[in-house]
């Protein structure tokens, strides 16, 4: 993870990690802990995959995915929702950075995010995704219902901020919703002038809390 971080060569310790999981599960299978280091070990490398060498990365997400689907219901907690939520954000990732139709992928993240929340809405980091997802499904030109998502999206960011006012993320995501809900009032022949000043304002709150992010100088 801190190579990661770093931008630097995990490949190996990723390896690693999948075959001590490995290990660990045959030896008792019974167990849902080897399961579910499995599945994260793979959700790794496919994001490191898809984040530094943008090679396709499904098939480490399906090995994945199949390893947490094999875990008992009774045993699938807060920790499991959300790590199959953000399993299905970087499958959804790369079906938008390749042109191919993410919505499907996209909502299985949503309703994992969801479920996490319905066993502890206390995390803010669980709505932090849930706002992220709403807003990249509402960025998808084959979303029925845009405006619709970015309202959920500021809704879950919102409740993050109040969770944590001081997480630099929701101010950058909820500002990034108010400007694309200013753009698409601007293509209606809409006044965009209150989400854009809403915008501005999220931007330098989250100034205000590290101003040396990148991401908020870009929103800008």
């Amino acid at each position: 993870e801190h190579r990661m971080g770093q931008a630097g060569d995990v490949e190996e310790s990723i390896q690693k990690a999948i075959a001590a999981a490995q290990t660990a599960l045959a030896l008792d299978p019974s167990r849902p802990e080897a399961r579910m280091d499995l599945g994260r070990s793979l959700w790794q490398g496919a994001y490191h995959r898809l984040l530094n060498h943008s090679q396709d990365p499904r098939e480490q997400l399906r090995q994945a995915v199949e390893v947490f689907e094999a875990i008992r219901p009774e045993e699938r907690d807060y920790e499991f929702h959300i790590t199959l939520g953000l399993v299905f954000k970087v499958w959804a990732d790369y079906e938008d950075q390749s042109g191919e139709d993410s919505l499907r992928t996209r909502g299985k993240a949503i309703d994992a995010y969801l479920t996490a929340i319905s066993l502890n809405e206390a995390v803010p980091d669980a709505w932090i995704n849930l706002g992220v997802a709403f807003y990249e499904r509402a960025r998808n030109p084959r979303d029925p219902n845009p405006d619709d998502d970015l309202q959920q999206s500021l809704a879950a960011l919102n409740k993050a901020r109040t969770l944590n006012p001081r997480h630099v993320v929701p101010y950058i995501s909820a500002g990034h919703a108010h400007r694309l809900l200013a753009e698409r009032r601007r293509d209606r022949g809409e006044d965009a002038q209150p989400d854009l000043a809403t915008a501005l304002d999220l931007y330098r709150r989250g100034l205000a809390i590290n101003p040396r992010h990148a991401d908020l100088h870009s929103g800008l």
